[in-house]
């Protein structure tokens, strides 16, 4: 399968890439800034990609069969990062026909079946708490996922 990853760079993205190739898929890894950690591979890619910029997410996911995002918060980040991300990105996959996607999304977005343990719940109200935009934003890229039909 060809996949497209965008956060391809980060600590889950590597991870994903690292067994989606021993698994024998080729993967377009989107990354922005530093592809430190993605290690050279025949079926590996690189493209530089900003997740909210339409020109490179089309570029990044062009003849791929399946698109898997890590989009997250990291220092710096906008507060709506996730959703923004995830509108390029749904509209993009429209255009080019591509129908199979996975996020993962950060804490607080609950999904039905979500077994939750009360320390799950304690540290998500801190976050809560603490940085309520984030918890939003989680939610909203995922109210344009189910939206997109994808």
């Amino acid at each position: 399968m060809k996949l497209a990853v965008l956060a391809a760079n980060g600590r889950s993205g590597r991870a994903f890439v690292a067994h989606a190739l021993a698994a024998r898929h080729s993967v377009r890894a989107g990354v922005h800034g530093s592809s430190d950690g993605l290690e050279s591979h025949p079926k590996l890619t690189i493209v530089t990609c900003d997740a909210t910029n339409e020109a490179q997410v089309q570029d990044l996911i062009e003849g791929q069969d399946a698109v898997v995002s890590f989009i997250g918060h990291v220092k710096g980040s906008p507060s709506r990062v996730q959703t923004e991300a995830m509108r390029v990105l749904t509209g993009a996959m429209k255009s080019q026909g591509i129908r199979r996607v996975v996020s993962l999304t950060g804490t607080g977005v609950r999904m039905p079946g979500d077994h939750i343990s009360i320390v799950d719940r304690a540290l998500n109200l801190a976050v809560e708490v603490i940085d309520p935009q984030r918890i939003q934003d989680g939610r909203a890229h995922v109210e344009v996922l189910k939206e997109s039909e994808l």
